[in-house]
Formats: structure tokens, sequence, C-alpha cells
């Protein structure tokens, strides 16, 4: 089920909890990265829901039951930015 509305904002009571008590830029990129997900992944739900977690996650990370900016950009965790 799409995330966004026709206008492209996003549909809060479909959002999971955690983003509905986030900020309104934390919600538009999951509802965002979700619906372009589906369209790619051929309408799979589970896919589109990873995807625009990752998507939230590079900017934004969880703290309690929400979502706040972080501080930089990059992965949330420490070891995918290092070398192998």
């Amino acid at each position: 089920m799409p995330k966004t509305t026709k206008n492209g904002k996003p549909r809060t009571e479909e959002l999971p909890g955690t983003l509905q008590r986030s900020p309104q830029k934390a919600q538009e990129t999951f509802a965002q990265a979700h619906d372009s997900a589906l369209k790619t992944y051929d309408g799979d739900e589970e896919i589109a829901h990873r995807v625009a977690f990752g998507a939230v996650k590079h900017t934004f990370e969880k703290v309690g039951d929400h979502w706040e900016k972080k501080d930089h950009k990059g992965p949330s965790d420490e070891r995918a930015a290092s070398p192998r």
C-alpha cells in the first residue's frame, strides 16, 4: 500500500509508530523511499519496508520511540564505514 498521497505527502496513519512520532522529514523520507521501492520491486511490501527504513537510517537515528536527525549522514552501522 502506498505511503504517500497523490500530492506526495506522507500518509501518517500508514507509517510505523516510531515514524509517526518523528520529524516530518523522516516521515517523508520513509514514505517516498517505500513507494519508490514498491514500484521497483513489483509491489513486494517486505522489501519496500526494508528499503524505506534503510533510507531513514542514512540521515536519522532511532532514539527511544522516535527518530532524530543525525549530526552527519552515513551508515547507521559504524562497521559499514570502514574498509574490510
